[in-house]
């Protein structure tokens, strides 16, 4: 049996704006779920980028304990080079200065002479004479000026006539110019001091 029914125009238009509203609420409901696929998307993909960024850190982390742990091992090993080198240069210092006394152990210094001697080898021969210590000129080999010429080095080839000369020079220590100098030379009276001690490792010689 067929059934028919009549709208009014009025209804009619109330059922169009209630199709209407379902398919508002429809879109609604797929902006939701898209809204939610998108912010479920970007927190994975955040969850991915702190994963990775927590990756980086360690990584970063173990390089710069390696990298503490390297520096530790090259400064301990400076310090151990160091410490040795500087052992090692005290030694070669304590060998200098042993070689360079027995070096110098027949050496001796004069000072208070003018500076304009021509003859050094003449004051030294005299030291001899006024001392009463037989020296020539083979038991010396070398003279010469230091210290701006205010010294004379003289090197003995025997530290014995050097002691000779300078324990009868430490008996009175009134040792003169005049005492040792021939010529206008001999009025002079200012002091001369002979001393071995101390004589300088580098010196600048000057001609004779």
């Amino acid at each position: 049996m067929k059934y028919t029914h009549f709208i009014c125009a009025k209804c009619n238009g109330n059922t169009r704006t209630n199709h209407n509203s379902d398919s508002i609420a429809d879109e609604i409901r797929n902006l939701n779920a898209k809204f939610d696929g998108f912010i479920l998307n970007n927190h994975s993909e955040q969850n991915s980028i702190k994963t990775a960024l927590d990756d980086i850190k360690n990584e970063m982390s173990s390089c710069f304990t390696e990298i503490r742990s390297d520096i530790k091992t090259c400064n301990d090993r400076i310090n151990h080079v160091e410490s040795n080198a500087s052992s090692k240069l005290s030694d070669l210092q304590a060998e200098i200065n042993l070689l360079h006394r027995r070096l110098n152990r027949a050496d001796m210094l004069i000072g208070g002479l003018p500076a304009g001697i021509e003859d050094l080898l003449a004051p030294v021969l005299s030291l001899g004479t006024f001392f009463k210590v037989p020296i020539s000129s083979s038991d010396i080999s070398h003279v010469s000026y230091i210290s701006k010429k205010a010294q004379i080095l003289v090197k003995f080839n025997n530290v014995h006539a050097r002691d000779c000369i300078m324990k009868e020079y430490f008996k009175t220590r009134s040792l003169k110019a005049c005492d040792i100098m021939d010529g206008a030379c001999r009025d002079l009276t200012n002091r001369v001091c002979l001393t071995f001690e101390s004589i300088p490792r580098y010196f600048h010689l000057s001609s004779i």
